[in-house]
């Protein structure tokens, strides 16, 4: 078994992910939404580089369905804006951009352009339609949960407070301001 929570998800992490949970190449492509040139692409780093981090928004999806081995993937989910509004309900707080974008592996302006109905990048369809639910008691268990995931994954980056990615999607693989690699 793969130890996920001591290190931030790895090239590397990505190829075991697929190679112990016997995914084929078309499942891991859907999952991770990226063309068969990104995973051709993302295989070669993990074997020439096996210590690059993934892209954000797949080290979320990795741990999220790590955490979920039997979690079979909606094919749609609701469109960002839609569950912002939801979790701003069932919270009673507000959920500015500048910490829903990096919550979902984005930045602060694509939380503003999800916020105002622009379409989304499909691994961010994934990530929603993963953490929503009918019931907002699973939703709220969910997003609980997918944001604990997101904090850990920026701290083992070496963020020292989450707020810092709020930056941007860059802000995610900057170097560490704490002196932490």
């Amino acid at each position: 078994m793969l130890d996920i929570d001591a290190h931030p998800i790895r090239i590397a992490d990505v190829a075991a992910f697929h190679r112990l949970n016997g995914y084929g190449v078309a499942d891991m492509l859907w999952l991770l939404c990226v063309t068969p040139n990104r995973w051709g692409t993302m295989m070669r780093d993990a074997r020439l580089d096996p210590d690059t981090l993934a892209h954000q928004q797949h080290a979320l999806l990795i741990r999220w369905l790590w955490a979920h081995p039997g979690v079979t993937p909606p094919l749609r989910g609701p469109h960002p804006s839609e569950m912002h509004r939801r979790l701003e309900r069932i919270f009673g707080a507000v959920l500015p951009p500048a910490l829903f974008g990096p919550l979902l592996g984005g930045s602060v302006n694509q939380a503003r352009g999800w916020l105002s109905g622009r379409g989304t990048g499909p691994a961010t369809r994934r990530a929603v339609a993963l953490i929503d639910d009918a019931d907002d008691r699973v939703l709220t268990a969910n997003w609980t949960e997918w944001c604990e995931h997101a904090r850990h994954e920026a701290r083992l980056r070496g963020l020292d407070t989450f707020q810092r990615a709020s930056r941007g999607a860059a802000a995610w693989t900057a170097p560490a301001m704490s002196g932490v690699a």
